[in-house]
């Protein structure tokens, strides 16, 4: 348990680096075996072959001596003895052939004598010449290939243990270097904050998968600091907004104050702009409501409207409060759709208006609602003013308002359009505006 919560608090390079050495140290512990255990096995039966080798010749050669020197001598660079006995009586041996222990081994096989460090492999067997039983006694040194693995296995121990080290500083280094930019995510990460956001994080050479982490943190860096100047920018001018009406009742109120008393006039029209401001003010302030419901991603009520009906209400009551303009609506006959009908409606109302706005006494605002292929299309038209190609990028930004036709009659707060937008975010609307100078705007809105 000790060692699990040691291990959890590890960073990832010091985990990264033990695994590493985890598995480097296992894979080098069975190649190391697996070494050994083939030399002493190749050891075992190249002695092995050796034993039968000399029993098969000296069998052959029926105890004629001269020939059996001739195989003992070539024997003796294999540290192979032999020695021949008749009922205990030694018929030959070779010179150095001293093995008390012969008496403990038993006849038939070879068998391995290990004693005071000193290791034999011996074999001891029963011939007839002429019909007179003999035993014959093969014995080979093994003190060399014992040695020899010992050395060999010192060797293989100091490269492991070099290896090991070198595994563990390299694998220490490179999962260091590999990770850096993790370490660098985290320090960028940690020194941003509201008054420092343009921190950003140096992308690696090659575009592994630490290169688009990099990527994927700088790209949300970049939306948090363009959120933020957007969030700290909205503020602004919604407190600039604000302020403006506020000051002008700041303003009457002193008026009535000192002259309200005495002068009627004074006192009405005072009454009558502080209602008209606070108007505006509430304007303001359901609609800077309303974008923050938006931005809190509310849940929408959805549900199957008739589109059509819809449009021709809406562009009823727009013909009673918009003498002054001709209201035209062409579309289709039950067209339904699936969405949040306060929010269409209000959408609508939206666009309208600023087309109501901007659009000139006896200007046409007209509405059409069709299908179009799988697809369900509303557009609203005007023959205003028109915009600009430049107002055309920022009529959906927050506060934006246009100097060009506007005067204070004309003029509003610049958040219609960005809850228009809003809206088509919220309900996955395409929208899109086409608009000419002089010629009017067209608003197109493509149902999914």
């Amino acid at each position: 348990m000790k060692i699990k919560l040691l291990f959890r608090k590890l960073t990832i390079t010091r985990k990264f680096t033990l695994f590493y050495a985890f598995v480097f140290s296992v894979t080098l512990f069975l190649l190391s075996a697996g070494v050994l255990y083939s030399v002493e096995f190749y050891q075992a039966y190249a002695s092995h072959n050796d034993i039968e080798i000399v029993k098969k010749a000296i069998l052959a050669e029926k105890l004629n001596v001269t020939e059996m020197k001739k195989t003992v001598k070539l024997s003796a660079n294999k540290n192979i003895e032999i020695m021949v006995q008749q009922e205990g009586q030694t018929i030959f041996k070779s010179e150095n052939f001293d093995y008390p222990f012969l008496t403990k081994i038993p006849i038939g096989n070879i068998w391995t004598y290990d004693e005071d460090e000193e290791h034999y492999l011996v074999e001891k067997s029963n011939f007839e010449v002429d019909e007179v039983s003999y035993e014959l006694y093969v014995v080979k040194n093994l003190n060399i290939e014992k040695n020899f693995l010992k050395i060999l296995f010192i060797v293989i121990a100091g490269i492991d243990t070099v290896g090991m080290l070198i595994a563990v500083l390299s694998g220490y280094l490179f999962t260091k270097r590999l990770l850096k930019p993790i370490d660098e995510i985290t320090k960028t990460a940690r020194n941003m904050n509201m008054y420092n956001l343009s921190s950003r994080i140096s992308l690696p050479e090659s575009e592994d998968e630490i290169y688009m982490l990099s990527k994927t943190f700088n790209e949300m860096a970049d939306g948090i600091e363009i959120s933020f100047r957007k969030q700290t920018h909205f503020i602004a001018d919604a407190s600039h907004e604000l302020k403006t009406p506020i000051a002008a009742i700041k303003g009457y109120a002193n008026l009535i104050s000192r002259w309200g008393k005495d002068d009627v006039v004074a006192l009405e029209k005072s009454i009558e702009a502080i209602q008209k401001e606070t108007d505006n003010m509430t304007q303001l302030i359901n609609k800077l409501l309303f974008l923050a419901k938006m931005d809190a991603a509310q849940a929408v009520s959805c549900e199957e409207i008739n589109l059509s009906e819809l449009v021709s209400e809406m562009v009823e009551e727009m013909k009673i409060y918009n003498e002054n303009h001709l209201v035209q609506c062409t579309f289709e006959e039950d067209i339904y759709i699936i969405s949040d009908k306060a929010m269409i409606r209000q959408l609508i109302r939206i666009i309208t208006d600023n087309s109501f706005k901007f659009t000139l006494n006896g200007g046409t605002v007209s509405i059409i609602c069709n299908k179009e292929n799988t697809h369900t299309v509303l557009q609203i038209k005007d023959t205003g003013c028109g915009m600009s190609e430049e107002t055309l990028t920022h009529i959906f930004d927050r506060f934006y308002t246009e100097n060009m036709a506007r005067n204070k009659e004309t003029s509003g707060s610049g958040l219609g359009l960005s809850i228009a937008k809003g809206i088509c975010n919220i309900l996955n609307i395409e929208i899109s505006v086409k608009s000419e100078i002089d010629r009017g705007s067209i608003f197109k809105f493509i149902f999914r």
